[in-house]
């Protein structure tokens, strides 16, 4: 049912490109809709680089990005200051080197870590070690400290 989603709504994507207004470069939107139809294709578990790639062609279209995992906070909170920290690199130039510092500043004092405390009472997103060791990307990987037992 996902795969049918993903497809269908890159569907819809693909015919916006036709229908160009002109906001952005079309080679550009056409190079990140190839990319985004591979990793749509792309058969493994839990394909991140969708989340990725579906940030990037939404703020080139001006258009809305929205995301949200089961209860909205902890995946969620990792991809939406994952996005937070690459604007600000690529927007407000905050240097490459920093998107670590950023990352990890948003996550444990950002708003994100804010919703799951007013959610659960506590200020730890609810990932386990096997979670965030072998199963959570790089990039989406909470710092020590913010992650434990918490409800979901």
């Amino acid at each position: 049912m996902q795969r049918y989603n993903r497809s269908k709504s890159f569907a819809v994507l693909s015919f916006g490109f036709a229908n160009d207004d002109g906001c952005c470069r079309e080679e550009d939107l056409r190079l990140l809709q190839e990319r985004m139809d591979a990793a749509i294709s792309q058969q493994g578990f839990k394909n991140t680089t969708i989340l990725s790639l579906s940030y990037e062609l939404c703020r080139r279209l001006e258009a809305v990005h929205l995301i949200s995992c089961k209860s909205a906070k902890d995946r969620t909170g990792m991809q939406v200051t994952l996005d937070q920290a690459t604007t600000l690199v690529q927007r407000h130039q905050l240097p490459f080197s920093q998107l670590q510092v950023a990352l990890d500043t948003l996550r444990a004092r950002g708003a994100r870590i804010e919703n799951v405390n007013m959610n659960t009472g506590k200020r730890v997103f609810a990932f386990d070690d096997s979670q965030v060791n072998e199963h959570l990307p790089y990039l989406l990987k909470p710092i020590k400290g913010i992650y434990g037992k918490n409800k979901t």
